[in-house]
């Protein structure tokens, strides 16, 4: 073992050590140790204590938490909706700081899921990136710049929700954001080098494949322990609840779950088959209010717990249900997002490089705080997962682009900022040969996937008032409203429509919205109001409260039947574009914060840098074609500049959800002019010797 490796080793060991070291036992835990979250209060149950203190860089809530009792559930499921979600599980993640999960804490939990706080992990990821990217001789190398960028990055992402001021009264938080988005910079250039540059020599591995392994598993280790660990997030709930609905129906949740609708299809694919493979049981606690133990799976559900299923969501719906159960299905699935991202990087350093180079990229990917800070939201680790294979893929000859592209189309329906790799990947195959016969296969097919699955998965549904009903510019007529008993339908209070530029678009798509609501077809039959004829009620004209949106959406549904695929497409577009529960985390976004709150400002901020990032991406796809490049190099140059260009362009300036940047930052660190497609790197190239 070398001088370098022994070092390594020692740096690993004690960073990784000293949060163990620090852990004290329940019963000597300070008063500042984070406690499990409460279940609800039994009326003879003894007060609770004192909320403890949040680490530092945690998010303070807006309110402390209230302590209610337990509602009887109602006769009737009422309705998904925001209201009944509550706050509490969908404000602002509070990262890495492993929240007890299921009870008490032993000694064996402390030893097996550390509670690796903010400062340590965030060290920790910066000596292990340092370690395996700093070179000696020269210092100021490319390579080692790249290291310092993403340290740099994990420290300010430790940093950008700490509310403290600098000299002059400058904003630690303004200061943080700025930083942030100057990387995001720097990584597009740095892309845009690698793609129009020059030879790029080839990188060595700065710890042999030993310790390289060493540190992977330390890396995969802390990266399980806070999917095992956090609490979910509000993508994680959404997943849940419309997994749980299409285990059950077959069918998406579009329009149905309204308020846990807004997210990709394929993230309620994947939780409905985690569902299908485990149970989730909710503890609300029996009458002796004792904490309880349930092994899984089980048959009989115990006095006092429910289980996760749509036929008893009246029991669960109306609670915050995440902070009752360990809920595997949701941690199951974001396991395997993680496995799945990680395997693609090692296949990338592998065939670039060399196995030691894929162990580095692993260790990397899996420390770098912006993969930590996504590994609980599903709807940043599904598109990274996706293009992290994508850009494997077109690494590997014959049917590479074939799977390439069909990916990144796949991966568009997660995030369409994924579609601006597409123009660039296109190009790159055709200059590749065969390969760009099958790239253009598989955007057919991908077109292909798409058209079937809104066809098949997804029914239509109601429009929504302020969804697309408001984004056409239609005042709704009638206003109905319930109580999961009765339905009262009476007219709506005039209203000023106020349009903006996509409203011919969903004035399109609304075309087929001109069933009747006939009062017979409701069930209750509702009560008509004063002046309200029961052949004036159209559904595409409505506006559906809460109780009233059961007894609606099976009317409208017989009324509809299949639908047209029109109608499909909009409920879709709606549920995904106009969600009735936007995501808190972009009311966080740097655009409000640097134009103080001014919201039409940053939006017209944002559609400025959208138009820019999507011509920069055909400018990338006509460089690559024009000048015929078809090297590796050039690939992965061409995914870092289009997706440091998304992230900065996008609602988070690059001060989140950089999982997936981090998938190409990572993958420069093996980029060398000497990689071939399809061919695996793992050694040089032999020298020939000629005997005198």
């Amino acid at each position: 073992m070398t001088q370098r490796s022994i070092i390594t080793a020692a740096l690993t060991i004690l960073a990784f050590a000293s949060p163990l070291a620090a852990q004290t036992p329940p019963e000597e835990a300070a008063p500042n140790v984070p406690a499990a979250p409460a279940a609800i209060s039994q009326p003879d149950a003894p007060p609770a204590a004192a909320p403890a203190q949040d680490p530092p860089g945690a998010t303070p809530p807006d309110e402390p938490p209230a302590v209610t009792t337990q509602p009887d559930p109602p006769a009737t499921a009422p309705a998904l909706t925001p209201e009944l979600s509550g706050t509490s599980g969908g404000g602002t993640p509070r990262h890495w700081t492993a929240a007890p999960v299921g009870g008490p804490r032993t000694r064996w939990d402390a030893f097996t899921l550390p509670e690796l706080d903010l400062p340590w992990t965030t060290w920790f990821g910066v000596v292990i990136i340092l370690t395996l990217t700093l070179t000696s001789r020269p210092i100021g190398t490319r390579r080692s710049l790249d290291g310092f960028m993403l340290a740099a990055a994990t420290i300010l992402l430790a940093l950008r929700h700490e509310d403290a001021h600098l000299f002059g009264g400058l904003s630690l938080r303004a200061a943080v954001y700025a930083l942030l988005a100057l990387i995001g910079v720097y990584w597009l250039l740095r892309g845009w080098q690698t793609l129009s540059g020059g030879a790029i020599p080839r990188p060595e591995a700065n710890v042999t494949e030993a310790p390289l392994l060493v540190l992977a598993v330390a890396a995969i280790a802390l990266a399980g322990g806070t999917i095992a660990t956090e609490p979910l997030s509000r993508g994680s709930q959404d997943g849940m609840v419309g997994g749980v609905y299409m285990a059950e129906t077959g069918h998406l949740p579009y329009g149905v779950t309204v308020g846990y609708d807004g997210r990709a299809p394929l993230l309620y694919v994947l939780h409905a088959g985690a569902i299908r493979a485990t149970q989730s049981l909710l503890d609300f606690g029996d009458s002796s209010g004792a904490p309880r133990s349930i092994s899984l799976p089980t048959v009989d559900v115990p006095d006092g717990m429910a289980a996760l299923t749509w036929d008893q969501r009246a029991r669960w719906s109306s609670v915050d249900w995440w902070e009752h159960g360990t809920v595997q299905a949701a941690r199951l699935t974001n396991a395997v997002l993680f496995v799945l991202a990680l395997l693609a990087v090692n296949v990338i350093g592998r065939r670039l490089h060399s196995p030691a180079m894929g162990l580095s990229l692993v260790a990397i990917f899996s420390v770098f705080a912006g993969t930590l800070e996504s590994l609980t939201r599903p709807e940043v680790m599904l598109p990274t997962a996706v293009l992290a294979w994508a850009t494997a893929c077109a690494l590997v000859a014959g049917m590479g682009g074939f799977l390439a592209t069909f990916l990144v189309i796949l991966a568009g329906t997660c995030t369409p900022w994924a579609w601006l790799a597409l123009p660039t990947l296109v190009a790159y195959c055709l200059r590749r040969g065969g390969q760009g016969v099958g790239s253009l296969l598989g955007v057919a097919a991908g077109i292909a996937a798409i058209t079937g699955g809104v066809l098949s998965l997804v029914e239509p549904a109601i429009p929504r008032a302020g969804g697309a009903l408001a984004a056409a510019g239609i005042t709704p007529q009638h206003v109905a409203n319930g109580d999961g008993e009765r339905v009262v339908i009476e007219r709506a209070a005039p209203q000023a429509a106020d349009p903006d530029f996509k409203a011919p678009l969903w004035r399109f798509l609304l075309a087929d919205e001109s069933l009747r609501a006939t009062p017979q077809a409701i069930r209750p039959t509702p009560a008509l109001g004063e002046g309200v004829a029961a052949d004036s009620i159209s559904f595409g004209a409505i506006d559906v409260r809460d109780g009233a949106l059961d007894a609606l959406a099976e009317a409208y549904r017989d009324a509809a039947g299949s639908g047209t695929p029109r109608a499909r497409l909009r409920t879709l577009l709606e549920a995904v574009w106009l969600p009735a529960r936007p995501d808190p985390i972009l009311a966080e976004s740097p655009w409000l914060f640097w134009t103080e709150g001014r919201a039409a400002l940053a939006v017209s901020l944002r559609r400025a840098l959208k138009i820019i990032a999507v011509v920069a991406a055909l400018a990338a796809a006509w460089f690559v074609y024009s000048r015929r490049l078809s090297q590796p190099q050039h690939w992965l140059g061409a995914v870092m500049f289009v997706t440091a260009l998304a992230q900065v362009a996008s609602v988070s300036a690059a001060s989140s959800g950089l999982a997936w940047l981090s998938v190409a930052v990572v993958s420069l660190f093996a980029v060398h002019s000497g990689a071939a497609v399809g061919t695996a790197a793992n050694a040089p190239a032999p020298r020939i010797t000629v005997e005198r």
